[in-house]
């Protein structure tokens, strides 16, 4: 789930996670919470030699394998595991690095890799904000909105002048949402939200392309339109 395509494919992916990261008979997922977090840095049949159970580092490059691999719903069922397991004993969000074999944390918020699961992938792949400053720039909003959740919104500073854009991310009801951007500084936008393993209905604007194999609906905005706008989503 690491590798690129064609090196491992979606498909690949989407099933590497049904069979072994999402098992929690033989695979990497604890069948219970007193393992701290997921998914585990060793199967459940295997003697888990290492000192932790589960480590937030290796967790955050699987998962965000599964976000490229366009395997969402397993990638947010593992995102939203893991941070539950951070906020279980205090009833607040820690970043230890890693889980012993008790289930209780391995450093402290000194360590602090546990920020680039709790943080980043909300950021980037929850809500998917990224942006590249090349050639005039162009913000990207690519979003995988956990279906627990009703909405998700972001300040993003963007450029030397740090220019704050803004993006949210809203349902609609049941099977539609809106994305809307605001202050975008850069030259180019890209909007490409997801259709959560539905079938397509509708959209607006007009303008946009359907990418059914990855499960999305993009548009591209330029010049003037780039600095803003709201797109709106059905599926079925």
């Amino acid at each position: 789930m690491l590798a690129p395509e064609p090196y491992t494919t979606d498909s690949w992916a989407k099933e590497m996670a049904d069979a072994w990261l999402l098992n929690a008979e033989y695979g990497f997922y604890p069948p219970n919470s007193t393992y701290g977090a997921v998914p585990l840095a060793s199967p459940l049949n295997n003697t888990l030699p290492g000192p932790w159970l589960a480590h937030t580092t290796k967790a955050v490059e699987v998962i965000d394998g599964l976000f490229r691999h366009n395997a969402g719903r397993a990638a947010l069922n593992l995102t939203l595991g893991h941070i539950e397991g951070m906020q279980r004993q205090y009833g607040f969000t820690v970043y230890p690095e890693a889980w012993c074999k008790d289930g209780s944390f391995w450093g402290d918020q000194w360590y602090n890799w546990g920020s680039s699961l709790a943080l980043v992938l909300p950021l980037q792949r929850m809500l998917g904000v990224d942006y590249t400053v090349l050639d005039g720039g162009t913000l990207t909003v690519r979003d995988t909105l956990p279906t627990t959740w009703a909405s998700a919104s972001a300040q993003v500073p963007i450029g030397p002048a740090v220019d704050w854009a803004t993006v949210t991310v809203d349902r609609v009801n049941a099977t539609a949402k809106r994305v809307t951007v605001r202050g975008n500084p850069l030259g180019a936008l890209q909007v490409q939200p997801w259709l959560e393993g539905g079938t397509f209905v509708a959209a607006e604007p007009a303008g946009y392309t359907l990418d059914a194999a990855h499960g999305r609906v993009n548009w591209e905005f330029s010049g003037s339109a780039a600095a803003g706008a709201v797109v709106t989503l059905v599926w079925e």
